[in-house]
Parts: structure tokens; sequence; C-alpha cells
């Protein structure tokens, strides 16, 4: 075979071959290290190595849009590390900035089997999501977020660190899931995870000052299990009427009872 079929029949198996790789937590690029392998110009927060996003127009790819985006909430929110979280870490005196959120696109990511169930899935990549997260140490005091697509499963989780945690919560992130659900059915993850980076933008520079409206299921069963104290704290009350009542009565039976003597002795 000549030479000349030999080498690009070569370099078509091994783009086809690493194409095909699974990343895993070690070989996942990092983007604010190796960009160029992330579809960036320069270092961002946004990853897509197998180039999954389309493109935002000519100039910027989908990895520079949501990067832009993303570096615009890291400067426009206040960084939120408080005495309570020093074990976390504190604010940056040398480049202050908030809350940090990155993005990480795969096409694949390796599963046990081609079989698994939803829950499976969800646990792996939840378990993904946070070991790459914590392994890219990007917050200041655990007040980072990662946002990972794995987009043959059409599958979206966002790790939280702890202190982000406190304002993007477990039902916060569910609920923008599912406003984003028909995107990512549809395969537009540039316009999903755009969305998805909007709604919490809005949230951590905005942050409710209240706590959210617990469910009435979560009210109804603390008050059922109550029920015992309210029931015993209404025995307690009857029965202290019921002592003064009688009380009362035997105090005034007393008085009518002298009073009866002593007519009878007048006589």
């Amino acid at each position: 075979m000549s030479i000349h079929i030999i080498i690009p029949f070569l370099s078509l198996t091994f783009t086809l071959i690493h194409c095909s790789l699974n990343y895993t937590i070690e070989t996942f690029p990092d983007s604010l290290v190796r960009s160029d392998l992330c579809g960036l110009n320069s270092p961002g927060f946004a990853c897509d190595p197998d180039q999954v996003l389309k493109r935002f127009n000519r100039t910027f790819s989908g990895a520079e849009y949501l990067s832009q985006h993303l570096q615009q909430i890291r400067y426009t929110t206040n960084c939120s590390c408080l005495n309570e979280d020093k074990s976390y870490g504190h604010c940056s005196a040398i480049n202050p900035h908030g809350y940090t959120l990155s993005i990480a696109v795969l096409r694949s990511i390796a599963m046990n089997n081609d079989t698994m169930n939803s829950e499976n899935l969800n646990d792996t990549l939840q378990i993904f999501a946070e070991n790459l997260r914590r392994q890219q140490h990007r917050g200041q005091c655990a007040d980072d977020a990662l946002i990972v697509v794995i987009a043959d499963r059409k599958a979206v989780h966002t790790s939280v660190g702890e202190v982000i945690g406190r304002t993007l919560t477990s039902n916060v992130i569910t609920r923008t899931n599912r406003e984003v659900a028909s995107l990512f059915d549809a395969a537009n993850y540039l316009y999903g995870l755009a969305f998805m980076i909007d709604r919490y933008g809005e949230i951590l520079q905005n942050p409710p000052q209240t706590l959210e409206i617990e469910s009435w299921s979560i009210i109804w069963s603390r008050i059922m299990g109550s029920w015992l104290n309210i029931f015993l704290s209404l025995i307690v009350l009857t029965s202290f009427v019921t002592l003064v009542t009688l009380i009362i009565m035997r105090f005034c039976c007393n008085e009518k009872q002298k009073y009866t003597v002593g007519r009878q002795v007048t006589n």
C-alpha cells in the first residue's frame, strides 16, 4: 500500500478515535489553561472540546459567547464570603470578584453500560460534575458553580459550592432545569445554557431577602407533627379551667351555708 494512502488513513483513524473518547475528570481540559482545546480564543469559563455547541455568530463560538456572560456575572456580583465561611476561603484582595460560574459541555460520558436508567445517569453525572468542580477549584470560598451538559444523554447538572448553594438552592436549580427542558430536548444547548446563565445571574445579583415559601405539604407535616403538644396543651388548659370553676363553686357553697346558720341562731 502506498505511503500516500497510509498516512491519510492513519490520520483519519486517529481523528475518529480521538473524537470517540469519553472524557474523565483527569482528561477534561481546563479552559483557563488550555483554552485552545475548549473552543476559546483566550482563557475563559466555558469548555466545549467536542464542539457540541453551535457557533453564536461569525465572530464568537458558542463557548466564547457563554464565557462572556459567565465573566460578566463574576464581576457584577459581590464576594459572598462571610466570617463563618473562613474554613472554605476568603475574599480576594488582589482580584476582587463575586460568584464564579463555569460550563463544561461533553458529547458523552463514560458509563458502566448503555442501558443505564435515568437514576443511575443522574448519579453518575452528579459525581462527575462535583469532582470536576472541586478539581478546577475556581471559587474563593466555595462560592463557585459548574454546569455540566452531556449531549448524547441530553442531560444537565449544576454542581454548587457550599456558599453559593445558599442562593442557588436545589429548588432554584430544579425550577431552572424544568424551564430549559424543551431546549435541551431539541438539542439547542447553546440557548439552553444561555437561559440558565441569565436565570442564575439574576438570582445571584439580586438574591431573595426572604426564605423561599415553604410548600403546603411541609407546613401541614409540621402541624401534624406537633398535634400531640397541642392536644396536651388543651388538656392542661381544660383541667385548669375545671379546677378554678370547682374552687369558685366550693367557695360560694361555704358562704351560703354560713349565712343560713347565722339566721337560725338569730331566731
